[in-house]
């Protein structure tokens, strides 16, 4: 007998029919207008929406039973609404991937090599802040040479070559200047900054060490943590050999 034939409600009968009667469904007769979220995911249509399973995840962030426990103790199938919540494709994706992340720091367990796991490394973000300080000294530099043509100077060779490239990367009109070629003297005061000192390990540590310190007494107070900042106490305290805190994650911060 069909799945779709235990249901009386019209609207829980197109949705069972339109996502496969195969299979049974995971509410119970009469609660799918009762599931949260249930007014925008049918405005549209149920398209891009997915009903979610807290006994399997928490909003929280703490990670419940798997599917297959729920499937095995009959808490999956057939369950009310209480139980159940229409989330976004996209939002139950990335709330899934994050118990995944969670489960793996937990469990003390390194990511596989192939899976990007969103987290930028040191480097990354040393190379980021250079490219980003190097852009904005570009930025300055176009900005001073400008000035300069306008009050009718002339350019050394060398800030020359630099106008007329940057004009030409950007997209705007080279209208010429003058130049001096055997000039080797800028009629602009643009010094490049000094490249940052590099932090030493200990230097580095002892941050990571205050960092970690400031974030237990935001738990110890009993509230949320960031996704940021939740990662960082998985990765420092696995590192450290600590143990790693009871935390309450706020997944949007």
């Amino acid at each position: 007998m069909p799945y779709s034939d235990y249901y009386l409600d019209p609207i829980e009968k197109s949705y069972i029919l339109s996502n496969g009667d195969s299979k049974p469904p995971v509410f119970a007769p009469g609660e799918l207008c009762k599931i949260e979220n249930f007014e925008p995911a049918k405005e549209n249509h149920f398209f891009g929406w997915s009903i979610h399973h807290r006994l399997e995840i928490n909003l929280n962030g703490t990670v419940g039973r798997s599917r297959g426990a729920l499937i095995r103790e009959k808490l999956y199938y057939n369950r009310p609404a209480s139980e159940l919540l229409f989330l976004t494709d996209s939002d139950h994706i990335k709330l899934h991937y994050k118990a995944r992340e969670l489960t793996r720091h937990l469990n003390h367990t390194q990511p596989p090599t192939q899976v990007h796991t969103g987290i930028l490394g040191q480097d990354t973000r040393c190379k980021m802040r250079e490219a980003k300080v190097k852009a904005n000294d570009t930025e300055r530099r176009y900005k001073l040479l400008t000035e300069s043509i306008a009050h009718g100077d002339t350019l050394c060779f060398r800030d020359y070559a630099f106008y007329r490239r940057y004009c030409q990367r950007n997209g705007i009109e080279f209208a010429g200047c003058k130049v001096d070629k055997t000039s080797k003297t800028s009629t602009i005061d643009f010094q490049k900054p000094k490249p940052p000192q590099k932090i030493t390990r200990e230097h580095q540590f002892l941050n990571q060490v205050h960092r970690y310190r400031e974030i237990l007494q935001v738990i110890k107070r009993g509230d949320s943590v960031s996704r940021r900042d939740a990662e960082f106490m998985w990765r420092f305290c696995t590192r450290t050999d600590w143990a790693i805190p009871e935390m309450k994650i706020d997944w949007k911060k």
